[in-house]
């Protein structure tokens, strides 16, 4: 109990820091996961959201023209989330723990049980924070970075770090009754263990598509990404005596990749639903593979999990995941994500 409380106290220290960090950032004066791995996608992870909203000046009002159609596009409560805020300028912050197995979450450890590139076998509390502005109804502009606090419950001591800084092209739209949402992400990286091994930029085109089956509740849909890297690192790393020890670091180095995950929820209520995600395909060209068409297919897991719409701002997530081919306690993940929108 006393790991829970010190990890909610700092998740909220967290919180709070990176808000009051937006409202110096931006000037204002009334504004507040599968997450481990180097690819983006809303599969595991959603974003917390804080809008600025309705706070400027009368006849200096920061809503957009229109704003309403962007529910009508979206009515998915995770998507709208993803999505972000309908004012024309916000501020967005994304808040989650990624932990070690169901039976020890609060575990320094965080199996790596896809065996994906760029992973950290750590558990880690993320936040982010980014400025949003809405060009239009569909058509949006992001702009963030993060912290990064590894290990939180070690008693060897944390290890703090900037969450590698982004930008993003964000467009929302609806096609025969499809509700999607695609993103075009450039990152830089400034974590400490992806620096370490040379990663530079990302670039990762994700879409997101969900579609409500009329007169039930289930929704399907998938999501699907490809992404680009560049490095400046090759050979090997480190000390041959070490456990880190890498003979090539291009074994942990996709240079390109792609993936495809179904995902199927179920309306308990408005309020309440069952989230399933499964990492189906998954490839990575690793720099060290001999051809230009030569993949490494991740493992095959899934995540289940329930979401909670408290309101249409504010959603919970909590989850799990799991390998479908080895279905033991020491190859699963816990998740907590928030999704919160104020003002």
């Amino acid at each position: 109990m006393k790991k829970v409380a010190k990890l909610t106290r700092s998740l909220c220290l967290m919180g709070l820091a990176l808000v009051a960090g937006a409202l110096a950032i931006t000037g204002t004066s009334a504004r507040a996961d599968d997450s481990s791995t180097t690819s983006r996608s809303v599969g595991e992870g959603a974003e917390s959201k804080a809008n600025i909203g309705d706070v400027l000046p009368a006849g200096q009002k920061n809503r957009m023209p229109d704003s309403e159609k962007i529910d009508e596009m979206v009515t998915n409560n995770l998507l709208r989330a993803y999505s972000g805020s309908k004012s024309r300028w916000s501020v967005a912050s994304a808040f989650s723990y990624n932990g070690g197995t169901i039976l020890n979450p609060l575990s320094d450890d965080r199996p790596n049980i896809a065996n994906t590139s760029g992973t950290l076998p750590k558990s880690f509390v993320l936040g982010q924070v980014s400025t949003k502005y809405n060009i239009d109804v569909k058509n949006s502009l992001m702009a963030g970075i993060g912290l990064r606090w590894v290990a939180p419950m070690s008693s060897n001591g944390q290890r703090f770090d900037s969450d590698n800084p982004y930008v993003t092209y964000q467009r929302i739209y609806r096609w025969l009754n499809v509700q999607s949402v695609l993103q075009v992400q450039l990152t830089q990286f400034t974590n400490t263990n992806l620096m370490a091994e040379g990663y530079q930029q990302l670039l990762n085109v994700d879409q997101e598509n969900m579609y409500e089956i009329p007169g039930t509740h289930l929704t399907v849909g998938a999501s699907t990404w490809v992404q680009g890297a560049s490095y400046n690192k090759t050979g090997s790393l480190g000390n041959p005596s070490d456990d880190t020890y890498m003979q090539d670091v291009g074994d942990d180095q996709a240079d390109y990749a792609g993936g495809l995950s179904p995902i199927v929820e179920y309306a308990l209520n408005d309020k309440i639903n069952l989230r399933t995600v499964v990492s189906l395909f998954s490839f990575e060209h690793m720099r060290s593979a001999d051809g230009a068409n030569t993949y490494r297919r991740d493992g095959v897991y899934q995540s289940v999990g329930v979401g909670f719409a408290v309101t249409r701002d504010v959603f919970l997530y909590p989850n799990v995941q799991y390998m479908m081919a080895n279905f033991a306690s020491d190859h699963t993940n816990v998740a907590l994500n928030a999704t919160i929108n104020v003002f």
